[in-house]
Formats: C-alpha cells, sequence, structure tokens
C-alpha cells in the first residue's frame, strides 16, 4: 500500500474513532452514488474490515447517465463482493405531487429509502460521503440564506444513523486516494453546471476565496469545528429553560411567559420549541413581544397550506395547539367513551366534584348526545335562577380560548344537561319528586 493511501486511511479510521461514529463489528451500509466520493468511502470502509452493503438511488433524472451509473454501481459491488440494493424513484412526479423542488425530492426520497433498508437489513448505521468541501459550501449557503449557531454548524459528523466518515478529508485528497488505488468512478455531469446554489458556491465563490485566501476551505472548516462545539453549549442551555417554561396539558404545549423571559436568551429558546412546529422567526418575535391576550398565529404545512398549529397568547402563556385538536361535534352519549353512565334510585350519595353530574331522568327530553361549545349557547347553571352564555360562564372561570373549544356539553333534545366537568343544570336538578336518577361520570384525561 501507497504511503499516502496509508495516511488517507488512518486519518480516516482516527476520524471514526474520534468522533464514535461506529464500531468495528457494526454493519454498515455505505450510500453509493458511484461518484468519487462514494467509492472513495466504500472503499476505505471495506479496507478497514467493516461489514458493508451498499444502497444505490436510480432518480431518473439524467437519462443515459442514470443508467450507466447504476450499471458501474453494480460492477463495482460485484467485483468487490458487496451486497447492493437498487431503488428506482419517479422523482419528478414526487417533486409536483409534494409541490417542492427535485433537489429536495431527491433529498426526501433517499433518506427515507436508507432508513427502511437500515431497519430491514438490521444493519447500524448508514455513511454517507460528505467531505470538508461539502461542509465548507454548506456553511456559505447557510451564512447567506440566514441561519443560527446550527445552521453555521454545517454537517455533523453523526446526525442520528447517518454517519459521515469523510468530514475530516478534502474533495482534492479524496481524487488523490482513488489514483493512489487505481479505483475508478463516474462523473454526474451536472456536478459541472453552475444552475444549482451548491454548484455556484463550488464552482464559482469558492475558487474566488481561495484566490483571497488558499487556507480559506481550512479556515472555514475550523469555524465550523468551534461553531459545532458552541452548539452543544446552546443546545444544554436551551433544553434546560425549555425543561422550566414549558409544559403539557390537555394535549398542548404550554409556554410560561414570565419563565421564558427570565432565560438568558428568550427568543432563542422559544425558537428551539416552535421552529419544528413550523413557526418562523418573524412569528416568534411577534408572539414574544405580544401581550394581548387571545391573539392566536398560526403555523401552514407545506405541501398543502393547511394549518400545522396554532398558537394562542393567554393569560401570561403562550399555548400552542395542533390542527385536529380542537372541538368536537355532537355524538350520541352512548357511543362516548369518556362518559360513563348508569342509572340509580334514591336515595343516592352524592359525590361533590365537578367530575360528576345526577341528572333527573324524568327532566330529560329525548336522547342525550355529546358535542363542543357552540357561540350564543346558554344554560342555567345548579343554584342559579337565570341562565347564563356558557362563554361567559367559562370566562369566569379563566379558560383559554382552546379550553372552550375543546369543552364539551351534555346535551338533550332542548338544552344544556351538564357543562362537562364544570357544572350541571338547574333544570334538571335531583330534588324529592326524583324516581330516577342518572349518574354521569368524567373520565377526565389530560396529559
Amino acid at each position: 500500500m501507497a504511503k499516502n493511501s496509508k495516511i488517507f486511511r488512518k486519518k480516516v479510521e482516527q476520524f471514526i474513532e474520534e468522533k464514535s461514529l461506529m464500531n468495528p463489528s457494526d454493519m454498515i451500509l455505505v450510500a453509493l452514488s458511484g461518484g468519487s466520493d462514494s467509492v472513495c468511502l466504500l472503499h476505505v470502509l471495506k479496507s478497514l474490515g467493516y461489514r458493508l452493503a451498499a444502497l444505490h438511488c436510480n432518480f431518473r433524472l439524467r437519462g443515459v447517465e442514470s443508467e450507466r451509473d447504476e450499471r458501474f454501481v453494480r460492477e463495482l459491488c460485484q467485483s468487490l463482493e458487496v451486497p447492493l440494493t437498487v431503488k428506482d424513484f419517479n422523482t419528478s412526479e414526487y417533486a409536483t405531487r409534494k409541490k417542492i423542488s427535485i433537489e429536495m425530492a431527491a433529498r426526501e426520497l433517499r433518506y427515507a429509502f436508507f432508513e427502511e433498508e437500515r431497519i430491514r437489513q438490521g444493519a447500524d448505521a448508514i455513511a454517507v460521503a460528505h467531505h470538508i468541501d461539502d461542509n465548507t459550501e454548506t456553511f456559505i449557503l447557510n451564512a447567506i440564506r440566514g441561519t443560527g449557531i446550527r445552521g453555521l454548524a454545517a454537517i455533523q459528523p453523526r446526525n442520528g444513523r447517518i454517519v459521515r466518515p469523510l468530514l475530516c478529508v478534502t474533495h482534492t485528497e479524496i481524487l488523490e486516494e482513488l489514483r493512489e488505488c487505481s479505483m475508478e468512478y463516474v462523473t454526474d455531469s451536472t456536478n459541472l453546471e453552475d444552475r444549482y446554489s451548491r454548484n455556484k458556491v463550488r464552482l464559482n465563490i469558492m475558487p474566488m476565496m481561495k484566490e483571497i485566501n488558499p487556507s480559506a476551505p481550512t479556515n472555514i472548516m475550523t469555524t465550523i469545528e468551534n461553531m459545532q462545539e458552541m452548539l452543544k453549549i446552546y443546545e444544554g442551555y436551551t433544553q434546560a429553560a425549555i425543561s422550566r417554561c414549558v409544559s403539557r396539558k390537555n394535549g398542548n404545549l404550554v409556554i410560561d411567559i414570565s419563565e421564558l423571559k427570565e432565560s438568558t436568551s428568550p427568543i432563542s429558546v422559544l425558537h428551539e420549541v416552535m421552529s419544528p412546529l413550523g413557526f418562523n422567526r418573524n412569528q416568534q418575535l411577534s408572539i414574544l413581544q405580544s401581550e394581548e391576550s387571545g391573539r392566536t398565529f398560526q403555523s401552514i404545512q407545506n405541501e398543502d397550506r393547511e394549518i400545522a398549529y396554532t398558537a394562542l397568547i393567554d393569560r401570561g402563556t403562550i399555548i400552542i395547539r395542533k390542527a385536529g385538536n380542537g372541538s368536537t361535534p355532537p355524538v350520541a352519549l352512548s357511543q362516548y367513551t369518556d362518559i360513563a353512565t348508569e342509572e340509580a334510585t334514591p336515595p343516592i350519595d352524592i359525590n361533590p366534584s365537578p367530575l360528576y353530574a345526577y341528572i333527573d331522568a324524568d327532566k330529560i327530553k329525548g336522547e342525550l348526545h355529546v358535542r363542543s361549545v357552540k357561540p350564543g349557547d346558554r344554560f342555567q347553571p345548579f343554584g342559579m335562577k337565570g341562565k347564563k352564555l356558557v362563554s361567559d360562564y367559562l370566562t369566569d372561570r379563566r379558560m383559554s380560548l382552546f379550553d372552550k373549544e375543546r369543552q364539551l356539553v351534555v346535551c338533550d333534545s332542548q338544552s344544556i344537561v351538564w357543562l362537562v366537568g364544570q357544572r350541571s343544570s338547574e333544570q334538571h336538578r335531583v330534588d324529592t319528586t326524583t324516581r330516577r336518577v342518572i349518574i354521569l361520570k368524567w373520565q377526565k384525561n389530560e396529559d
């Protein structure tokens, strides 16, 4: 083995060990396009003695080149005695259906396939061939688009089951390794075009930066490594802050605003909670600055522009509700599983808990059913002479808009019998003339 090749492999081996990317006994799936980087990755990992299988995606985007790449990969794996799984995709159709770019479609399809195969084959990790040049390009692209610490930390050596053993070497080093080992590879002609943002950086910006300072890629990589270390501190801080100010109630996230503002960087903490739910930076800033109770903000799903989450400012809290976690349509009481019913005859022991309601069965008109509160609903609370708007009653109980929308009522054909978990109706109260009692119990389920 040539000296330079030994140095290259030792460098990769030490990087794998330093970053704890994989163990010698692990089964590794290698993402193999047939290009120089992925061929080098397969070659090096095999020389280091790992148990390997390869995965190849044919996105059907480059005509005869796509077919050539698949043939090359099949022949390469056969010569190296590495098992290969190939998957064909209708990438254009997927991109159109999902209303995303071809690049994003290929990414989604690729990583979904990788994970399916990892599970099917019982592999420990999926190795992809990103290298130092890819990382510097990602850093520049993220900086141009506008980003935070996570974006400036660029590509991580490990992301879940995805590992990147070549992040310690440059593309030039990879080409030198392939030459020394006489390893062939194919070239994607689209990599030589500057239609795409990444290619513009690779073909135009990076050469200019190297003219200014030949050490630019190395210096950027040092910055990336510094940002990755800072990211560890940042994530530790934000997670600790989140544990103090975020709770869960009725399936919703609840953020205590005063506790949030006690943190060193409230916007960073809020970003970590809300960004994964689709709320953008401007919304996060508006939410943090808003003191208007009852104001709502909505995040939108990418594919069909439907509401994904709604955030509500409510009395010193931010309540975040997932779409679909709202009102309940009318359901026959006999079909509703969260309310238990039984019938009894007086005398009975009365449980004072608001989770129980005792109703005179002979005062019920028609069938009982359950539904959410509707605008304009009125009822006569137990012990009161007149009727009251349900919305006013709930406001007096300091309930949020979301809680009001989720509030259930048990009704007969004419009126509200029970404001579930709150108060029963005076009109249906048990008295000295009662002969049959229906006992309703709310099986309260809060998380």
